[in-house]
């Protein structure tokens, strides 16, 4: 799926990470969040998922994805309060081969 923007009516709009993401649906938001993060090679944090894009329900959205047959790693990070949260980041969508080795 290419992530440009179609001139469309768009349910959702929300800045993230200095982009205004685009969607119809909060799925679409998650998907969208999770590619341009690896983009920036930053993963997505379960606050950022919350606070930023205001999708509180994006377990159920990153099970879906992984079913459809995305790969999403989660780990868990230490927070600097002492808290632990998770963070996730796209390793390859389905129309993408995955590569676990680099060719060089």
């Amino acid at each position: 799926m290419d992530y440009k923007y179609i001139k469309d009516s768009f349910k959702y709009q929300k800045d993230f990470r200095g982009i205004t993401l685009h969607a119809k649906s909060q799925r679409q938001l998650v998907e969208m969040a999770l590619f341009f993060a690896r983009k920036q090679n930053i993963p997505v944090s379960t606050l950022e998922f919350v606070y930023d894009l205001h999708v509180t329900r994006f377990g159920g959205h990153i099970f879906d994805l992984r079913k459809a047959g995305w790969v999403i790693n989660t780990d868990t990070k230490k927070l600097d309060d002492g808290r632990t949260g998770n963070i996730y980041t796209l390793v390859a969508r389905p129309d993408e081969d995955l590569q676990l080795f680099s060719e060089e």
